[in-house]
């Protein structure tokens, strides 16, 4: 940790070229205007449009060295490049933001200073639904069953807008370098939600709902005992084919991890 930076910054992104140089400049003038210290870091997933030119335009606009860049030689994707951005920082507080302006910068004055104020290690934001009927439902279902299964509060909703104390950092790192789903109640004792102003994706779409599906499905099958605990309640209703199944699950879990780590363990240190 670097005792001269107030906060690190970690974007994860991927074909930004749109967003890129406006969500800089904005977090450029509200760091500033909070009048602290920092430096962002830019984990590139691999990008097939301009969006490297777009923050090589801003730096040599801005004339400023706060802003590294780490540029991906595949596509990761988002929680593998949260990490990587993670491992970098050096601040004492560390914020992770999406790239396409849905985090409002303007926001993250409220997530600061609800730390300080209440003395918390990490704050999560949060929004009401604000997206399609369809949409909204999948994700209030999506909320439910992963709080459920992780005996959480069901109305607790997670986002990847968030801001975390640099003493969860190597915890961070730990506990999720092998996961699909980044949750930081699960190393966050002192922990809330402030509710923040959500915007529309800046010049892109929403993703999409068979991502969605495929995200969830990850998380449940990989990150949790979702499955397992279905196969076992089959199991004492005398469906002896879900035992055979169970073995199998056990088997891709693990094999899955393992890849897992072994990637961002080798892409961390590379």
């Amino acid at each position: 940790m670097n005792k001269d930076i107030d906060i690190s910054v970690v974007i994860p992104t991927y074909n930004a070229e749109k967003s890129i140089y406006l969500l800089l400049k904005s977090l450029f003038r509200e760091l500033t205007l909070l009048k602290l210290s920092f430096e962002i870091i830019i984990v590139d997933d691999n990008s097939s449009d301009d969006t490297i030119n777009e923050i090589k335009k801003f730096n040599n606009n801005s004339e400023t060295g706060h802003i590294t860049v780490i540029k991906s030689s595949s596509n990761y994707g988002q929680i593998t490049s949260t990490l990587l951005g993670v491992f970098k920082t050096m601040g004492k507080k560390i914020l992770t933001i999406d790239d396409d302006l849905q985090h409002d910068p303007t926001e993250i004055k409220k997530l600061y200073k609800h730390m300080i104020k209440n003395d918390l290690d990490s704050v999560v934001a949060c929004w009401e639904a604000d997206e399609t009927l369809v949409r909204n439902f999948s994700s209030t279902l999506f909320n439910f069953f992963s709080n459920l299964v992780q005996l959480k509060s069901p109305r607790y909703r997670n986002t990847a807008f968030r801001l975390m104390d640099s003493r969860l950092k190597q915890n961070f790192l730990d506990s999720f370098l092998d996961k699909n789903w980044i949750d930081i109640r699960s190393i966050s004792k002192a922990n809330d939600q402030v509710y923040v102003v959500h915007n529309p994706p800046f010049h892109r779409t929403h993703t999409s709902f068979a991502k969605r599906v495929k995200i969830a499905l990850k998380f449940f099958l990989i990150d949790t005992y979702f499955f397992e605990i279905l196969i076992i309640i089959l199991t004492l209703l005398n469906y002896k084919s879900a035992v055979i199944l169970l073995v199998l699950l056990q088997l891709l879990k693990r094999i899955n991890k393992k890849r897992t780590l072994v990637l961002r363990k080798k892409l961390l240190h590379s």
